[in-house]
């Protein structure tokens, strides 16, 4: 749909919306074409269906939460609930905007009770369980979420980061290859195949995956083939602590997430810094800047406590915590609902600008630090030395 001109590309978007009203990958490039003001009245136009689109009630409440923050979406929800006590689906949506995971836990939890729980309760569950580091409990959930709804797309990548947590590295190849043999071209696929396999210390059938999807690239484009196989070898080379051959790998790659990466990786912090801030990257790569560096300029914490100031309430929160402008206490601090590749990032932050938990909160992100990919290995450095990398 992307490639279609606007003229042919609004009412497409605007017809497979009706057909699938709570499918985000509708709603989302249909929201694309207007502005947010007119984005959050059509969103308005559905709120009131039931059964309820708790999909569409999602996407309203990020849209909320992002550009007018001043809206008190709890108040609403609340209202929602109190006419009807008994919607599940109600209890899970006034979950997800509270930032008191408590209180949102209790309300997950009664939103699975009964003879019709909702689906994304248990998704709401396995979510805050990853957070928190209790990676068993999280697969339990998330299991429930996916036999509610076997093809769920959020579901599944819930399901597979539990399982990942959990180190169920085997089922997880066996599904990588199934997923292959339906998106052949799929290179990043591959990638998660090969990861997994070097978490089971199967280098040789890494570099096997490696050499089947490079032949079957060959046969259609060898320039193409010649790129990943530079890119996945470097992958292997990163899960094996090479970070040299990894930065070669990913060199000559037009990303900015590659190019900051390799910057990164080479101690250029002053590049990796003005690529972040030329292609608006997340807050979480100037986090990564700070801890990497001794003496990192003001700037760097400061930009990525401007950058959290502009998400959604979770974010707003990490921002107040890293400004000063809420109290820092631990187990507050600790039970922030963020999933585990990002969270793990700030709390060795957190762990570094309050020393006197420096111990437990670089425990703390070890513990939730358990992917392959970039920036595992330097969360792991940082916070097993006790200093900038």
């Amino acid at each position: 749909m992307g490639e279609l001109p606007f003229v042919e590309a609004l009412p497409f978007a605007k017809a497979m919306l009706a057909c699938e009203p709570d499918d985000d990958k509708y709603i989302y490039p249909y929201l694309s074409f207007l502005d947010k003001d007119d984005a959050i009245e059509f969103l308005k136009t559905r709120l009131d269906e039931r059964p309820i689109l708790v999909n569409w009630h999602r996407v309203y409440q990020t849209y909320m939460e992002t550009f007018r923050s001043s809206h008190d979406l709890e108040e609403e929800y609340s209202g929602y609930l109190k006419k009807e006590s008994g919607n599940n689906a109600l209890h899970y949506l006034l979950s997800r905007i509270l930032t008191d995971p408590k209180r949102a836990k209790e309300l997950l939890l009664k939103s699975i009770k009964g003879n019709e729980p909702c689906p994304y309760g248990y998704y709401g569950l396995a979510y805050q369980e990853l957070s928190d580091g209790d990676f068993e409990q999280a697969l339990y959930y998330a299991k429930k979420a996916v036999e509610a709804s076997p093809k769920h797309e959020t579901f599944n990548y819930i399901l597979e980061a539990a399982m990942l947590a959990q180190k169920e590295y085997m089922p997880l190849v066996e599904k990588k290859r199934l997923e292959q043999e339906m998106y052949p071209y799929n290179g990043e696929l591959v990638e998660q195949e090969i990861c997994l396999l070097c978490g089971l210390g199967d280098i040789e059938g890494a570099k096997e995956a490696i050499s089947k999807y490079v032949e079957f690239l060959k046969s259609e484009d060898e320039e193409t083939a010649a790129v990943w196989d530079t890119y996945l070898k470097g992958v292997i080379a990163y899960c094996l602590g090479d970070l040299a051959e990894y930065g070669a790998s990913i060199r000559e790659i037009d990303n900015p997430f590659y190019a900051f990466e390799n910057a990164f990786i080479n101690k250029k912090f002053n590049d990796a810094f003005q690529i972040a801030d030329e292609n608006n990257l997340v807050g979480l790569y100037y986090l990564l800047l700070y801890l990497a560096q001794n003496n990192p300029g003001s700037d760097v914490l400061e930009t990525a406590i401007d950058m959290y100031k502009a998400g959604d309430a979770t974010d707003r929160l990490v921002a107040d915590y890293l400004s000063g402008k809420k109290d820092f206490v631990l187990d507050d601090v600790k039970s922030i609902v963020i999933l585990p590749q990002e969270k793990c990032v700030i709390m060795a932050t957190f762990g570094k600008l309050y020393e006197e938990y420096q111990e437990e909160l670089y425990a703390f992100a070890r513990k939730l630090n358990y992917g392959t990919s970039f920036p595992s290995y330097f969360i792991d450095e940082i916070t097993s030395k006790g200093e900038a990398w």
